[in-house]
């Protein structure tokens, strides 16, 4: 292979194109649909977001068992005799366990599609986090930390900016070196063969996903994995 034959594979291998994104992110959304949801987790909901000025996103909404029971720790308080039968129903509700809701939070990551670097950029928001709660004690594995907190890392650093279509704040795994983790994850030639965008999204996904603890259920990667082929 001569070297012109190879710069020219490039962007093939490493980059997506706007109408590939599309076309991977719907098809993703329609086999979740097809599924019934996903076929059961922990996510949920998946949903193509439209945008006005350029391709739409995907988003992946999940839930997070992240949050102690606030009875815990909590002391008992003394019981009173006397009163104990009057207070009985009062003590039931105190002693109940909490909602299974006020024991999760949910965890929004939304895929963007970057023009200027040609890759899918992934965006992270908590509608409601945990009080006093860190996104790397919450969502990165100890394993990735240390890549995720210095630019410098295999993926590009997580850090805070506003989201290119909301606005609002949302944590991003900078796309500076997508390509290059691409590159690692992907032979020669491989990109844009037989498995085309949806190929692409799900390499990209198991190259970025881990790092924020985001992975694309047994039976949805399964059903999509048919999609390649």
């Amino acid at each position: 292979m001569t070297t012109t034959t190879l710069v020219s594979a490039l962007p093939t291998q490493l980059h997506i194109e706007p109408t590939e994104f599309t076309e991977a992110i719907r098809a993703f959304h329609r086999t979740w649909i097809e599924l019934e949801e996903g076929g059961g987790s922990m996510w949920q909901d998946v949903r193509v977001v439209e945008d006005s000025y350029g391709p739409p996103l995907l988003r992946i909404s999940r839930l997070l068992d992240t949050l102690p029971s606030p009875t815990d720790d909590a002391p008992e308080a003394p019981e009173d005799e006397d009163n104990a039968g009057e207070n009985d129903g009062e003590a039931l509700v105190r002693s109940l366990p909490p909602n299974s809701s006020e024991q999760k939070t949910t965890v929004v990551y939304d895929i963007v599609y970057s023009p200027s670097y040609r890759v899918p950029v992934l965006h992270i928001t908590l509608p409601h986090p945990p009080p006093n709660s860190n996104i790397h004690d919450l969502l990165v594995p100890a394993s990735h930390r240390a890549q995720l907190q210095h630019a410098g890392g295999s993926l590009g650093a997580l850090s805070l900016t506003d989201h290119p279509i909301t606005g609002l704040p949302a944590y991003f795994i900078h796309p500076c070196r997508t390509a290059e983790g691409m590159a690692a994850v992907t032979k020669s030639g491989e990109i844009g063969g037989r498995g085309g965008p949806m190929e692409y999204l799900m390499r990209w996904l198991g190259l970025v996903g881990p790092s924020v603890d985001l992975a694309v259920p047994l039976k949805l990667a399964e059903a999509l994995g048919k999609l390649q082929q």
